[in-house]
């Protein structure tokens, strides 16, 4: 069966305006919820398996998307280019920082943040 792409046919979307106040995102508006479809659309991803999220913090602030990591590593694996990637975290210690491979940490540690290199061919660096 073709791959029939939601961005040519939105008609066939599975998503509504409803749906993503409903299940996705309940603080987001109106609004926020039909630019989040509109995205969803456009980037053909699909956020009831995690390849967005429409996050709201509180009810001032505008809602976020936010696309998942397995959205970034099947498009990549779709470029000949690409040979992989290695990621992790950066954990404080004692205020001292150190970066860690994966996400693992100790109970003394604080993430303070995160890491990620990219490999392709056609890149030195």
């Amino acid at each position: 069966m073709a791959k029939q792409s939601l961005a040519r046919q939105p008609e066939r979307t599975p998503l509504s305006v409803e749906e993503i106040r409903q299940f996705i995102s309940p603080a987001a508006t109106e609004r926020e919820a039909y630019l989040f479809l509109r995205f969803c659309i456009a980037q053909e991803v699909n956020p009831f398996i995690g390849e967005a999220y429409l996050i709201k913090y509180d009810e001032r602030s505008p809602a976020k998307v936010v696309i998942g990591i397995q959205t970034h590593l099947k498009r990549a694996s779709r470029n000949p280019h690409y040979r992989g990637y290695e990621s992790g975290i950066v954990v404080a210690t004692s205020g001292k920082y150190e970066d860690l491979t994966g996400s693992l940490t100790a109970p003394n540690e604080d993430v303070v943040g995160g890491w990620a290199v990219v490999y392709r061919v056609d890149w030195e660096k």
